[in-house]
């Protein structure tokens, strides 16, 4: 049942979303779910030898480190650090539907817009490119959103060049430095899935800002968390 609903979730969101890495993960797992009760009694005497053996607590192993990053993601993505005095917001881009901002971009979207309320004087930059499956930049999408939820446009700066979140960072932290002749403070908004790494992401552009986090479209949530801890594990290792 389990891989079912996976599988329909993963159905669902190929129709309607664009294509990544979560998805993928989300259908493999859906498929194997359902598959593995209807080939269990060929497939079990293969680990009864020592490498089944082995590979069953890699498995155990696999499950229990997916457990601790979602853990950890969990934790990090609700324990915000604005002060509402910062002097700009970074908001990540995220997909778009055409020139229509995703749901989890609407999240964003709508997270800056209450930001904005409580400090009106913070510039905020709208940070994304234009990927596939895209008919303008995320940025421009972005700006359309605020603006057209009452966001003042004076006071949105967009960057349209980043397909990263290293690159969301690298080139918002170029345009602020142009804008700010003194130190300034900084803060960025995400989903809260995503805070812990982009935390870590903004460090390694130098940039140290504060978080304030957006909430998880719940349709996504599984390929959400599949995709981050996936992520996550090769932010470790490889440190990009």
């Amino acid at each position: 049942m389990l891989g079912l609903v996976l599988l329909g979730n993963a159905g669902y969101l190929w129709l309607v979303s664009n294509y990544n890495l979560g998805l993928l993960l989300t259908t493999i797992l859906g498929g194997f779910l359902v598959i593995y009760p209807l080939i269990y009694r060929w497939i079990h005497p293969l680990f009864e030898n020592p490498f089944g053996a082995f590979i069953r607590v890699c498995l155990v192993i696999g499950a229990a480190a997916f457990l601790f990053i979602a853990t950890l993601i969990t934790v990090s993505g609700r324990n915000d650090t604005v002060t509402y005095k910062e002097d700009a917001v970074i908001i990540l881009g995220a997909g778009i539907h055409g020139e229509t901002v995703s749901q989890a971009l609407a999240y964003r979207l709508d997270a800056a817009l209450m930001y904005h309320k409580m400090n009106p004087d913070a510039l905020l930059v709208v940070s994304g490119g234009q990927g596939p499956q895209e008919q303008i930049t995320e940025a421009k999408a972005m700006e359309r959103y605020l603006v057209s939820r009452g966001a003042a446009p004076e006071k949105i700066v967009r960057e349209e060049k980043a397909t990263s979140t290293f690159q969301n960072f690298q080139f918002s932290k170029e345009l602020l430095d142009q804008r700010f002749t003194t130190p300034y403070k900084t803060a960025y908004i995400t989903n809260s899935f995503h805070v812990f790494r982009a935390g870590r992401i903004a460090k390694n552009a130098g940039i140290i800002s504060a978080r304030f986090h957006a909430q998880n479209a719940i349709l996504t949530v599984i390929p959400d968390y599949l995709r981050e801890c996936c992520a996550i594990i090769k932010f470790w290792f490889c440190g990009a």
